[in-house]
């Protein structure tokens, strides 16, 4: 009996994996939504706001296994963080932290390597 699940916990364990899919869905929505109003923003810009958009609408992907966009939208918020922030600024290394992570995790094809995060010069 311990060896398999109860049906009833196992049907509780997929629900709740499908609420949460919702969650993260909605959470899409909801980050791509609030990038396209901070970009169609009047200047000046909030680079440093839309980096955290891109940085939390990555993580979101993630999770819903979109790894490949995800890796394309750390690196834009990267990009803008690091030219608007300090170079030693705790968002910009957590931005770099979660794309080095990613590229740590994904599949890596024979012959292709990873590509460094990008770095920027202060």
């Amino acid at each position: 009996r311990a060896k398999f699940p109860s049906l009833r916990r196992l049907a509780a364990e997929t629900a709740g994996r499908v609420g949460m899919h919702a969650a993260y869905d909605e959470a899409e929505r909801l980050y791509r939504r609030a990038l396209a109003l901070l970009e169609a923003s009047a200047p000046p810009r909030d680079d440093v706001q839309i980096a955290i958009v891109l940085n939390n609408l990555a993580s979101t992907l993630e999770k819903l296994a979109e790894p490949r966009e995800a890796e394309l939208l750390y690196e834009r918020a990267l990009t803008l963080a690091a030219a608007a922030l300090e170079k030693d600024d705790a968002r910009v290394a957590h931005i770099r932290l979660k794309l080095d992570r990613l590229r740590g995790s994904l599949f890596a094809f024979p012959g292709l390597q990873r590509k460094p995060s990008p770095q920027v010069a202060f």
